[in-house]
């Protein structure tokens, strides 16, 4: 029997060339690639944000906050714009991915991007070359121009580009559900499935504002999601219940899929006791193995009033050291790729 490679898998779709590397040729004229995050580069590995959750270009961080923003650079890009908003599915980041020639991005694992926790990346090459040498798992990907292509990248990967052409590809960080699924061949699919659980993300059902508004509150995000207990606090952001960890930059968007229930990715909020005076929610997340049941409070008590501080000071400090620290990392490194 012919095993079936789970390492990546070309779907469906296919996009016009000729248009996708006009909008390209208008996104890098108005604007200036920044240099991907991460240590297994030398600063080359750049990037233009088209969607994410600051609605900011120059931040290529790939990180799904639970909702998301267009930047300026698709009101030059319609064609990209196009396909963003074609899809039956959530697109939560979407970027433009710069190799130039001669430069390579070093093994290493893209964490939180799998099936399990409901967010699948995708690429659409824009221009490639034969001699750019991709390796996912340890097999080559060779995906041509305005194809469609699922990678596992939350397996070992790297990329060297020995050709004289910078390789550019159109990424999206997608949000799994019905529709996304339909897309992928039925026997990768049934392999997968065999081997992990696939989270697929439920719809999101209309909420009143007045409803989120008394959803808010203080409460503490359990130790399991960033290694320590943090404080943290439900508010309304781009009308959408969100959290928002004190000291981080983002807010982490809700979605409501059933009454009183709402949920990012593979964790789900629900409220359990609602009244005036008080409220409680449950959280449950099963990759986890975390349920729990945790109080929301309409004020913060002098002592987690300190905590937040702290907390907001420690995060402070923690992001000013590590911008210096990856440069230099990227400086000296010497970095791993398949030959």
């Amino acid at each position: 029997m012919t095993m079936i490679s789970t390492a990546m898998a070309q779907l469906k779709l296919n996009f016009d060339v000729e248009k996708l590397q006009h909008d390209l040729g208008s996104a890098k004229q108005h604007f200036q690639s920044a240099p991907q995050i991460g240590p297994y580069h030398d600063g080359s590995w750049t990037g233009i944000a088209l969607r994410n959750s600051q609605g900011n270009y120059e931040d290529t961080l790939a990180f799904s906050a639970g909702s998301a923003q267009d930047t300026e650079v698709l009101s030059y890009c319609p064609y990209f714009k196009q396909i963003i908003d074609g899809f039956d599915f959530e697109v939560e980041v979407a970027r433009l991915l710069f190799l130039p020639p001669g430069k390579k991005v070093g093994e290493h694992k893209d964490q939180g991007i799998d099936w399990s926790t409901g967010l699948a990346r995708i690429h659409i090459p824009i221009i490639t070359h034969e001699e750019v040498y991709f390796y996912i798992d340890g097999q080559r990907a060779q995906w041509k121009e305005g194809e469609f292509w699922y990678g596992n990248f939350s397996e070992t990967h790297s990329i060297h580009n020995q050709s004289d052409i910078t390789r550019v590809h159109l990424v999206l960080d997608c949000a799994i559900n019905n529709n996304l699924l339909a897309l992928f061949p039925k026997a990768f699919l049934t392999e997968i499935q065999s081997k992990s659980e696939i989270f697929i993300n439920q719809d999101a059902i209309a909420v009143s504002l007045d409803t989120l508004k008394s959803c808010c509150g203080y409460f503490t995000l359990p130790k399991q999601y960033l290694g320590f207990p943090a404080k943290s606090e439900l508010i309304i952001h781009n009308d959408q219940l969100a959290v928002k960890i004190f000291g981080l930059p983002v807010a982490i968007g809700l979605t409501p899929t059933a009454e009183n229930t709402f949920e990012y990715l593979d964790t789900k909020f629900t409220y359990t006791h609602f009244d005036t005076h008080s409220k409680t929610i449950e959280i449950n997340n099963q990759s986890k193995d975390l349920l729990m049941d945790i109080e929301i409070k309409s004020t913060l008590s002098s002592k987690d009033r300190l905590l937040q501080m702290s907390q907001i000071a420690l995060f402070k400090t923690i992001l000013t050291i590590a911008s210096p620290f990856m440069k230099l990392r990227r400086r000296f490194s010497t970095v791993n790729t398949y030959s």
